[in-house]
């Protein structure tokens, strides 16, 4: 579990007992926690200027220009990095084979207008990318492909996309009606009234989306309560939530995990199987714990009042 920074207490991340796994540097935060088998990966920024790609708490890779988005697939890195003349690349990192530890950062392709890269995944080493616009359509590396005999309108922004089995999953906002779909087994779907996605996934062949349920769609809403879909049915995760939302998933096994957060980021929660989870005590100082923390008399407070940020399963473990 990445948590971030506090005055006086680096961003770091943890386990389920209590433990740093890694501590950042002052100034850095946290932006991405991805697990493949028994490795992790993190990226990690200082003030939006300087990224770096760690695995297993060691550096493979650093850049000065912004990297956008980060997945893992087979021990290769993938990352949309812009670089200081403002153009876009998708690029993909690896491990030398010959000379074990030294690792290297190849573009890709340069993203051309019109390319979602605020989202992407790798499937079969292909960079895979919604395409914005009036026109449906998704990108495998550089090769465009028209969806428009299966969606009837546009991306005007995509949450997520995902493949399974034959099967996308694509979780976008209608260009044309400005309304939440997913496409989901060939079939176009509407969210509930007042579903506001974040992300979605398709978890052991179930297609998840996460999101808020807001009083009232778009502009104008009141307050939200953290939400699932899991094929299309709708859970209001907890109906004590007020203003938070689900923003993050991780899956081992038959296990599913989500992380719900503050729409401040100050406090947030895990949910196992759709049940909310006791997270550790962590030790801090007094004069640095959040305002409405536990903070006990052994020093320590609760992981929840610090603010998780992102959360990932490695194997060999049984939690995130």
């Amino acid at each position: 579990m990445a948590t971030r920074e506090l005055s006086g207490f680096p961003a770091r991340i943890f386990d389920l007992q209590g433990n740093t796994i890694y501590k950042c540097e002052e100034g850095e935060c946290i932006r991405w926690l991805v697990a493949e088998g028994s490795d992790w990966y993190a990226l990690i920024t200082r003030n939006d200027v300087t990224y770096r790609v760690v695995k297993n708490g060691k550096k493979i890779y650093g850049s000065d220009g912004k990297i956008w988005c980060f997945a893992v697939e087979n021990g290769a890195f993938y990352l949309v990095l812009e670089d200081s003349d403002h153009k876009v690349w998708a690029c993909k990192g690896w491990e030398s084979q010959q000379d074990k530890g030294s690792w290297y950062c190849q573009q890709l392709f340069e993203v051309n207008d019109g390319r979602l890269y605020n989202t992407f995944i790798v499937h079969d080493g292909a960079i895979v990318m919604a395409m914005g616009g009036a026109e449906p359509a998704i990108s495998l590396n550089e090769t465009i492909h028209p969806m428009n005999e299966y969606l009837d309108h546009g991306f005007n922004w995509v949450y997520g996309i995902d493949f399974y089995a034959g099967y996308w999953l694509i979780t976008y906002e209608d260009f044309e009606t400005r309304k939440n779909m997913y496409w989901w087994k060939n079939a176009i779907n509407e969210c509930p009234q007042y579903f506001q996605p974040t992300t979605s996934r398709i978890v052991n062949g179930h297609a998840f989306i996460l999101g808020q349920k807001t009083s009232s769609q778009g502009v104008g809403s009141i307050y939200g309560l953290p939400a699932v879909l899991i094929d299309g049915i709708e859970t209001i995760l907890s109906d004590d939530l007020m203003g938070f939302e689900a923003v993050g998933l991780a899956s081992h096994g038959i296990d599913t995990y989500i992380l719900v957060s503050h729409s401040t980021g100050s406090i947030s929660c895990i949910y196992k199987n759709l049940k909310a989870i006791r997270l550790p005590d962590v030790k801090m100082p007094y004069v640095l714990s959040p305002y409405g923390s536990n903070y006990s008399q052994d020093g320590k407070t609760n992981l929840a009042s610090i603010g998780i940020t992102a959360i990932a399963v490695v194997d060999g473990t049984k939690e995130p």
